[in-house]
């Protein structure tokens, strides 16, 4: 814990230093510093997170495949589903390190350097973004568990930024990029779209009835799939009817919709139309669009929710921005601004308190306490346990049914 605790601490001391003032040295020489602590942290982890422990065994099983690597592809997309650059980056890096550690701090550097010259780059408030960033579980997801899509998402950041800056071949390049890594990536490929979607409130009932309809037939579209999307690829097709079996009841989806939808626009709208001496204000819309056209695709068919991680950026960033308003403007609309971030923190809560009952732990011991490169495999053993849990049976959940 007294990483995580340090990390807190840090960042919400910056945020009160530094967030209100001009940029300055001092505040970029904290700000590396506070990039570089993340980074060292997931780059040094060891056994944190459950789908590292999986990302260790295959690094190690890419070791005989560098010299046949065109196979090696080959049978990781048909039989693993794994994307083709994901596997040649793997195979490359265990030819030339042995050790996973140094793969996992390569890929904490790109991850994050990433995200703090967007946070940068589209927030005043850094230390705050960088704050949310840590505290809602994003970090853990992005650095210790989906490591194959985190990279994906990357890709698709890239690409955004190059489509706002109207350069749509290095668009193209990078949203091709983040597909060859991770198919979700493919939900890039609306982002043009986004700048036709008007932002206003009778944008979000439509919406929410957009969304209603589609989860009233998604048993009717997910059975069909697998055929469309993968055509006749195993592998992958079995992983889309996986995925589509989650199934929500109505409660669900209505507990779907606040959080994909309802309060992610209600944050990121609050902020657009707030924040008028915002210099990226003129792309905010697209990017508001973009999050909540997904969200209405996760709110619509559970086993699709994932995508909803390619918007995650620009909701840290409207969050953070919405947390400074909340502090800063605290009479204005207080009481539904109260109840939108109680039930933000709320559905944050619920990635680190999803229960485990056969191993009888909670998710965030996945990430508690700390363990490092320096600590002896022995205490992290019960992650092994709580991974194969996961991998059988849902987490307990009553507003689910398959």
């Amino acid at each position: 814990m007294t990483p995580y605790l340090l990390y807190i601490f840090m960042t919400l001391i910056l945020s009160i230093v530094y967030d209100k003032r001009e940029d300055c040295r001092a505040k970029r020489a904290w700000y590396r510093i506070t990039c570089l602590f993340l980074i060292l942290l997931a780059g040094l982890r060891n056994g944190v997170g459950g789908d590292t422990l999986s990302y260790m065994a295959e690094y190690e099983d890419a070791w005989d495949s560098f010299g046949n690597i065109k196979e090696f592809i080959s049978d990781s997309l048909i039989n693993h589903g794994r994307m083709p650059l994901w596997s040649m980056i793997l195979t490359t890096c265990r030819h030339f390190f042995e050790s996973f550690y140094i793969f996992q701090l390569l890929h904490a550097i790109l991850l994050n350097v990433t995200f703090f010259y967007v946070f940068k780059k589209f927030s005043k408030h850094i230390f705050l973004c960088a704050l949310v960033y840590g505290l809602t579980g994003y970090f853990f997801l992005f650095n210790t568990e989906v490591l194959r899509e985190s990279v994906a998402i990357v890709c698709s950041i890239v690409a955004t930024l190059y489509f706002v800056k109207h350069n749509y071949i290095g668009y193209v390049v990078f949203a091709i990029c983040g597909i060859l890594f991770h198919a979700s990536a493919a939900i890039i490929l609306i982002f043009p779209l986004m700048r036709f979607i008007p932002i206003h409130y009778l944008t979000l009932l439509a919406c929410l009835l957009i969304s209603f309809a589609i989860w009233a037939i998604s048993d009717t579209i997910v059975s069909h799939l697998p055929s469309f999307i993968v055509m006749g690829d195993s592998s992958l097709a079995q992983k889309v009817v996986h995925y589509s079996d989650i199934k929500s009841n109505i409660f669900g989806f209505l507990e779907d919709a606040l959080e994909y939808i309802c309060f992610p626009y209600f944050i990121m709208y609050y902020v657009y139309t707030k924040m008028e001496d915002d210099p990226h204000r003129e792309e905010k819309p697209q990017f508001i669009a973009f999050v909540l056209t997904i969200g209405v695709i996760s709110a619509s068919i559970n086993g699709f929710a994932r995508i909803r991680n390619y918007g995650a950026i620009f909701y840290i960033i409207a969050l953070a921005d919405f947390i400074y308003l909340y502090v800063h403007q605290p009479k204005f609309l207080f009481l539904t601004r109260t109840m939108v971030l109680a039930g933000t923190i709320y559905f944050f809560s619920k990635f680190y308190l999803a229960y485990y009952p056969y191993s009888n732990r909670y998710h965030y011991e996945f990430y508690c306490p700390y363990t490092s490169i320096f600590d002896n495999e022995y205490q992290y053993e019960y992650r092994y346990e709580m991974h194969s849990e996961s991998t059988v049976i849902n987490k307990n959940n009553n507003t689910r049914s398959n």
